[in-house]
């Protein structure tokens, strides 16, 4: 079975969404959280799934963020690591010693910044699609979702 660590900023819906549809092939066994108030936080623990935070703010440069996130998530041995309303930008020194690591965003950044996007994108009558891409500048994007017609293409 797939092993993931989920690593996110604020609530990370997409993240327990994901863990309650594909329990029979993947196993979501660890939260990273970017904020220690971060709803995520609890939202896990009263899941049972472990929860680690590793704040950016505890560090005085970006490259010693990027270790302590690729430690953290390290440490539950993944085989994947999703992202899921990540609003750091992680630079060489996570993506070198970290699992392969997705993506999850609107395609609409940075037209629509801050929280509740999903909803304001629609809200505003636009087209959203999701995008799962392998983190990394200029990546593949691994599949797209059109949420506001219902309708999907993976390639």
């Amino acid at each position: 079975m797939l092993r993931y660590v989920g690593v996110a900023g604020n609530r990370g819906r997409n993240l327990l969404h994901l863990q309650e549809t594909v329990d029979d092939v993947a196993t979501l066994v660890a939260i990273v959280a970017t904020d220690p108030a971060a709803p995520i936080v609890d939202a896990a623990a009263d899941r049972d799934v472990a929860v680690a935070v590793v704040d950016p703010a505890d560090f005085d440069a970006a490259d010693a963020f990027d270790v302590a996130l690729a430690r953290a998530v390290i440490e539950y041995t993944p085989d994947v690591v999703c992202f899921d309303g990540m609003m750091e930008v992680v630079g060489t020194k996570y993506l070198e010693a970290a699992p392969p690591t997705i993506n999850v965003h609107p395609s609409l950044l940075p037209a629509f910044r801050g929280l509740e996007v999903h909803e304001r994108v629609l809200a505003a009558g636009a087209v959203l699609y999701i995008h799962l891409r392998a983190h990394a500048t200029g990546s593949k994007i691994l599949c797209r979702l059109l949420v506001y017609k219902k309708k999907h293409s993976c390639s």
